[in-house]
Formats: C-alpha cells, structure tokens, sequence
C-alpha cells in the first residue's frame, strides 16, 4: 500500500487513513508522514491555487504547507513554481 504523502511502499498495517487538516480529502499516510504533518503534495499545491496563490492562504495552511516542504524536501521557490502552473 503506497502512502500519498511519500509514495513509499508499506504493510496495509503501517499505513493509515485520515482527514488531511483543512481540506474535505481523505489520504492514506504512513507513519513517518503523518508525524511530521505532511499532506500529499499534489493537495498542497492545488489547494494553495485555489486561494488565488500563497500571499492569499490563512496562516495555518501556511503550516501545513511549510511541514510539507520540509518532510518532502521540497524548496518553497519550486512549490510556489507548482502552484503557478497549477
């Protein structure tokens, strides 16, 4: 079973499913993703279009959007590239 945070391959018993915080979207997230508090990319990005860009998001999003980066090591300028060709 594929977590759709890392993409990485685990046991059905290490891999749960949740909410992800602030969005009506259910993932399935191993253990090390769910701890950090990172949410599929794909949501981070399209979540943060739809607010009209990253200078339009609530500060928790924000958040959300910054543990996502750092667990994924993913650079805001690139994130914020994503978002733009959203």
């Amino acid at each position: 079973m594929l977590c759709e945070v890392c993409k990485g391959g685990f046991k059905e018993s290490d891999v749960v499913v949740c909410a992800v915080p602030m969005v009506p979207y259910s993932a399935r997230f191993c253990n090390d993703c769910l701890g950090a508090g990172a949410i599929p990319y794909w949501i981070a990005t399209a979540n943060t279009e739809c607010a009209g860009g990253w200078d339009n998001c609530i500060e928790e999003w924000k958040g959300i959007v910054k543990d996502t980066l750092k667990h994924l090591n993913i650079t805001m300028e690139q994130f914020l590239k994503d978002v733009e060709n959203e």
